[in-house]
């Protein structure tokens, strides 16, 4: 099974059922099942006339459309390697992934090119054909939609790369993650199991599909399992809950960031969201303060769902029916995929397991774990070991093997030699009335080494006093030594394109106010 064999076979299956609608300020426009199949077969037929097949990489630059579905199942006909770029990036990241990846050919939004005056210079001056679809100077995508609606035929493996897809780390330049069609194959067919998907659900996604994990997670495996999808060329809470009510969803997916604004639009009690019967997130840890918040607004059923662009990206997701057991839980694991809690500190190991509840680096060996990394063997060499990939993340595993995320590795603070885990303070911090938003940090401290420092963002512009806030923390139930020394106001908390990981360099830029306390 490949990925773009799957499109044709839903198109058998499904006909002329809604497979996907994509929202934008304009308008509204769909595709079935049927229409999916088609224009997808006329794009990889025209691919194939201007020469590109198994092998070669198509860049995609674009929001959410219907271009980008259809190019990308399209890419996947042919066996050509598909490459999204963030549309985040900035000039000099876009230039760096295209100089990485030797795109054959390059598609394109006009309007978002024009928007980007520098990234339009490097999309622009790169030796690669350029299509876009809009109006605009460059060649026409017009162009590659005149082919055959016939499937081109071509055989594709299980073993031939899909795609590139470029991580989103909060530091360092973007590395390109490789993985094939039996990979994808496998983790779509984990999340129908997982998710519990029925051929009645249907699907909001208010995700970028430049990213794997919305794509990999939140979209193809619903197109598989014939549920029509509704994404968005931006996202927009109030859009997304009118989505909801409107086509009835029963799905609705997120991260972090997202729920947080949809649940703080003042109208929300007046959607009609009876429909859902499960929302999921992933990206990062959601407090408790927001769970409950979403189950309240949202329904009572979520599912959290955990990964990596290097692993599938989901490799464990929490069945919704197991929400009220677990809500914080990320389930146990995939088919055909090897989960460990190892010991964080020193060299990796794959053998030096911890017991249950005891904190340490999630790693994973399996099917979907990635072939390596484009272009570094030896970062690859350093993050793959004896087959298991050290993903750098933090979690322990409950006597009956529920896995719990507390967070990256990286932001972990070492105060006087006790670990502190940055969303125990963020838990306590969002239950104040008067904060919107928490990021929790190390500093170097004189004395215990490292110490935490919150950065908060105020509730509708409530004026906040530091001082009460690390007061506000000492009475908590927070152990003393994990209460922050430090506390600084900021407008907003920056996070990396998908939602997640704080971006701490830009988040210390924003600082504008600090007290600090002994």
């Amino acid at each position: 099974m490949d990925i773009g064999r799957m499109i044709s076979e839903s198109a058998d299956r499904f006909g002329n059922r809604l497979a996907v609608a994509c929202q934008s300020v304009n308008e509204t426009r769909t595709r079935t099942f049927e229409e999916l199949e088609a224009e997808s077969n006329q794009i990889a037929n025209g691919l194939l006339e201007i020469g590109i097949g198994t092998g070669d990489v198509v860049a995609i630059y674009a929001h959410n459309s219907i271009e980008f579905v259809e190019t990308f199942f399209a890419t996947q006909k042919v066996g050509a390697i598909v490459m999204p770029i963030n549309v985040r990036l900035d000039a000099s990241d876009v230039e760096y992934v295209l100089e990485d990846a030797d795109p054959t050919c390059l598609i394109a939004d006009s309007n978002l090119v024009e928007d980007h005056e520098s990234v339009e210079q490097v999309l622009a001056s790169y030796e690669s054909p350029l299509y876009t679809y809009g109006d605009s100077n460059y060649l026409s995508y017009e162009e590659l939609v005149n082919g055959s609606t016939k499937q081109p035929g071509l055989p594709v493996s299980g073993e031939t790369i899909d795609g590139y897809f470029y991580t989103s780390g909060s530091t360092g330049k973007p590395k390109g993650v490789v993985h094939t069609h039996s990979d994808r194959v496998l983790v779509c067919m984990n999340m129908i199991a997982e998710f519990g998907l029925r051929h009645t659900d249907v699907n909001v996604l208010p995700l970028p599909l430049f990213h794997s994990g919305p794509l990999y997670t939140g979209f193809v495996p619903f197109i598989q399992f014939g549920v029509p999808t509704v994404i968005f060329e931006q996202f927009d809470p109030e859009a997304t809950l009118e989505a909801v009510e409107e086509w009835d969803a029963t799905v609705l997916g997120g991260v972090p960031a997202q729920y947080d604004r949809i649940t703080k639009v003042d109208s929300i009690e007046e959607y009609d969201l009876s429909s859902l019967r499960f929302w999921w997130f992933s990206g990062a840890p959601m407090t408790d303060e927001l769970i409950d918040r979403c189950r309240t607004h949202l329904c009572d059923r979520h599912s959290v769902v955990y990964g990596a662009t290097e692993v599938g990206p989901p490799i464990s997701v929490l069945p919704p029916e197991q929400s009220d057991v677990s809500p914080r839980s990320c389930g146990t694991g995939f088919s055909y995929q090897q989960i460990e809690i190892v010991d964080p500190d020193g060299e990796p190991d794959p053998s030096a397991t911890v017991p249950p509840g005891t904190t340490g680096e999630i790693i994973c060996k399996g099917a979907s774990v990635m072939n390596g990394y484009l272009n570094r063997p030896e970062r690859t060499t350093e993050s793959i070991v004896d087959g298991w990939y050290f993903t750098g993340d933090l979690a322990y595993k409950d006597e009956d093997g529920y896995i719990y995320v507390e967070g990256r590795k990286d932001d972990m603070i070492i105060s006087g030699g006790e670990n502190i885990y940055p969303t125990e303070i963020e838990n306590v911090l969002l239950q104040h009335d008067d904060l919107e938003d928490v990021a929790v940090v190390s500093v170097d401290h004189d004395e215990w080494g490292q110490a935490p420092k919150a950065y908060v963002v105020p509730t509708n512009g409530r004026s906040i006093d530091e001082d009460d806030l690390v007061e506000y923390c000492r009475e908590s139930s927070l152990a003393d030594y994990k209460r922050p020394r430090a506390v600084a106001t900021v407008p907003e908390i920056p996070r990396n394109p998908s939602g997640g990981s704080v971006i701490k360099d830009e988040l210390r830029e924003l600082e504008h106010v600090e007290t600090t306390s002994d």
